[in-house]
């Protein structure tokens, strides 16, 4: 038996102990058989950026439709949490697919990570590979290169500068400066109080 999450999504996923992923929200998953394909009812709401052509169009969904998800996961955590499809209304979501439109490589993206993601997005649900082998590729990148450096190599092919932050305004200098003001005419009533 095994889970079609349906909802696999950076706000899914949980980072606890020795960065260790852990998926939560299983309202949408459905538990069935290893190849079976889940039809959902006509009318259920699912998000749309997240889910496979498939899906959006005949409410169908496998283990394959997960995989797409996993690409829009892998884009989520290389943009450091952006909203996938920038810019694009939901309603425009499928016919950009369709048309074979793809999210862009994420700046700073090692090319191998990007081809990952491209994979995933395959509109046919057999060319887009196994959990499985998606594993493999990510191990080959996480343990043949350092992340790290093919980040900043990407950064720099791409002459990405990040601006400095601004800086906050220099607090006072003394506490004098923080003391309200008095008017002058306060000063005056003052001394007219003394005689």
């Amino acid at each position: 038996m095994f889970f079609r999450y349906r909802d696999l999504a950076a706000r899914n996923c949980l980072v606890g102990e020795a960065m260790t992923v852990k998926v939560a929200d299983f309202g949408l998953a459905r538990y069935m058989e290893r190849d079976v394909t889940y039809r959902a009812r006509e009318g259920a709401k699912f998000p749309i950026k997240w889910t496979a052509p498939e899906g959006l169009v005949y409410n169908c969904f496998s283990i394959k439709s997960d995989v797409w998800a996993f690409g829009v996961l892998l884009w989520e955590i290389a943009t450091y949490g952006a909203a996938p499809y920038p810019g694009v209304e939901l309603q425009d979501v499928y016919v950009l697919l369709e048309k074979g439109t793809r999210m862009e490589a994420p700046q700073g993206c090692p090319d191998a990570v990007y081809q990952l993601m491209l994979d995933c997005w395959s509109w046919n649900s057999e060319d887009r590979p196994s959990f499985k082998e998606m594993y493999t590729r990510l191990e080959t990148i996480r343990t043949s290169s350092d992340i790290n450096e093919a980040v900043e190599h990407e950064l720099q092919r791409h002459r990405i500068r990040m601006p400095p932050a601004p800086l906050p305004p220099p607090p006072p200098t003394t506490v004098a400066a923080l003391a309200p003001r008095r008017s002058s005419s306060c000063d005056r009533m003052d001394e007219s109080n003394r005689e």
